[in-house]
Parts: structure tokens; sequence; C-alpha cells
């Protein structure tokens, strides 16, 4: 009798072979979310280290 189940003619790999791709391509976004917000992370350090004025110790001697 027919089914519309593929029974043992189905190979063992084809739900792993039909995510593969689409988790590289998740795998992929997140990896450019990381590189992004890592630099987005670094201008505001380097913005926000740059409007402090901090002093040496040497520019401190140097006054006195």
């Amino acid at each position: 009798m027919a089914t519309e189940c593929y029974g043992s003619a189905l190979d063992n790999r084809w739900a792993r072979d039909l995510l593969i791709s689409h988790i590289q391509k998740k795998i992929s976004i997140i990896q450019k979310l990381i590189l992004l917000y890592t630099d987005l992370i670094a201008k505001l350090r380097a913005r926000s280290l740059g409007s402090l004025k901090v002093a040496s110790c040497w520019e401190e001697d140097n006054k006195n």
C-alpha cells in the first residue's frame, strides 16, 4: 500500500543536510554582529577616554 512516508528510502543525513546551510547563515550573522559590537565598544571607549583630562605623573612632576 502506497504512503506519503519515505520510510527506508530516506538517507540518514537528510535532516542534518537541510539544517547545515541554515545554521551556517545564522552563525555568519552572529559573527558579523560580534565584530560590529566590538568595533562600537572600542570607538566608544576611545571617545570617552579622549574627553577625560588625565594627567600623567610626568606632567605633574614637571609643573613643580
